[in-house]
This record gives C-alpha cells, sequence and structure tokens, in this order.
C-alpha cells in the first residue's frame, strides 16, 4: 500500500493511485514522436545530476526541450512532458545556486 492511502475524514476510504500502471503512450499518443522515449531520456539526464553531472544534465534537459518547442502542436500532444523538462530545468539551477 502506498504511504498516501487512508482514511478520511467522516471514514471515506481514500483513493489508491498506482502510477506504476500509468502508460506515456496511453497518455500521450502520437503517429509522429515518441513520447516515451522522451520520458526514458528525461529520466536518465535527471539521474544524471545525482551522478554529480550537472552540466551534462542540464545539456541533455536542455536538447530534449529543443527537440519539441519548435512546434506548438507536438507541445500540446504531452503538455506534461513538456512541463517536466521545464520544472527539471528549474531544479537544475536551484541546485546549481539559482545561477541558471
Amino acid at each position: 500500500m502506498v504511504p498516501w492511502a487512508g482514511v478520511l475524514a467522516g471514514g471515506a476510504t481514500e483513493l489508491v493511485c498506482d502510477y506504476f500502471q500509468v502508460s506515456i503512450q496511453d497518455e500521450c499518443p502520437s503517429a509522429r514522436f515518441d513520447w516515451e522515449a522522451f520520458g526514458e531520456r528525461l529520466f536518465v539526464f535527471r539521474a544524471q545530476v545525482f551522478l554529480g553531472d550537472l552540466e551534462g544534465a542540464r545539456t541533455g534537459v536542455t536538447s530534449l526541450l529543443g527537440a519539441v518547442s519548435h512546434d506548438r502542436d507536438l507541445q500540446w500532444e504531452c503538455p506534461l512532458a513538456v512541463a517536466s523538462v521545464l520544472w527539471t530545468l528549474a531544479q537544475m539551477s536551484a541546485a546549481a545556486g539559482g545561477g541558471g
């Protein structure tokens, strides 16, 4: 059971969100872009931060942003993926002392 599963006020049982069953392809279907590969690359670049390669991670995440920023229709196919990239850049900037 996940940590946030439990009982709400009044005795109602909270619904459990199992994000392991969410497929990127289900959430962001596309015939022209592989959002699954995009998510995998983002995961790899985020992991680089923990390995101490902040500059390599920033370069990789910036390249992901560049891959989708040229096409507004593509951005709307999976806005959460685009937001995740921007959030990751903001986190890396904060980790580097805000020097951007």
